[in-house]
């Protein structure tokens, strides 16, 4: 599998998307087997942490956390669905992102968008360095 297509899966079953970095996993979490998948954040904790991030409004948070519980549902079906191969799942993970930031996008001013593109990049890179660093360990 390519980078390219693990990237979105990392994503989606490994990150909040749209958020900072999260901090190093605590050792309970790190000890888990490789096939377990790590919890997804609650929608009221991403949408928490969008506000801080971005400044959101009540009205945006009311606007935006609808749309984040419905892509949090789908990507937690998708990582439990045992008969889709990981490509698949990269790609329909990366549908399921897209779709949601289509949605909160035009929620967002224009400034609020510039961020929140440069925090999607953030975990971008966090995410590739996440993957550089098990390649490493794998060796």
């Amino acid at each position: 599998m390519t980078r390219r297509n693990l990237i979105p899966l990392v994503l989606a079953l490994g990150c909040t998307h749209a958020t900072p970095a999260a901090p190093a996993s605590p050792p309970s979490e790190a000890a888990q087997p490789a096939t377990q998948a790590r919890q997804l954040p609650t929608p009221d904790e991403v949408v928490a942490r969008l506000a801080d991030a971005l400044a959101l409004t009540d009205a945006q948070k009311k606007a935006i956390t609808p749309i984040v519980a419905a892509r949090q549902e789908r990507l937690a079906a998708l990582a439990a669905d045992d008969g889709v191969g990981r490509r698949r799942k990269a790609r329909a993970a990366k549908a399921i992102l897209e779709d949601a930031d289509r949605q909160i996008e035009p929620i967002l001013t224009h400034e609020q968008r510039e961020r929140y593109a440069a925090l999607k990049e953030e975990l971008r890179e966090h995410a590739r360095e996440r993957m550089r660093q098990k390649r490493a360990g794998a060796r």
